[in-house]
């Protein structure tokens, strides 16, 4: 992940950021869209593959939300280390033991 510059602090400080959101359900929709309308370059991953996520990608409403969805632990690896935040749904949780060991050094490199 990169380095921020500056806080967050308003909707404001967010255009221009490069996003992740890891899942696509119904939380990662949400703050997809919340990031994209703040002006936020985001990208959003989900293992599940395009044709399980119909009706999240949908949700999206046309925002430019890059997807990454069923792609290889390497590339949302990469996806990962583009970020200058990272913004994780809660059912995504880095000490449960069928989470990718990528998301656990994901979590444990932005500590």
């Amino acid at each position: 992940m990169n380095t921020m510059t500056a806080p967050i602090a308003t909707l404001d400080d967010l255009r221009g950021r490069h996003a992740v959101v890891l899942g696509l359900a119904r939380s990662g929709t949400a703050v997809a869209r919340l990031l994209a309308d703040a002006g936020a370059d985001v990208a959003a991953y989900d293992r599940r593959p395009p044709a399980e996520l119909t009706e999240a990608v949908q949700a999206l409403g046309g925002r430019p939300v890059r997807l990454a969805l069923g792609v290889s632990a390497d590339e949302a690896r990469a996806l990962i280390q583009t970020a200058d935040l990272l913004v994780t749904s809660p059912s995504i949780s880095p000490s449960m033991p069928t989470t990718d060991a990528w998301l656990r050094a994901a979590s444990s490199s932005c500590a």
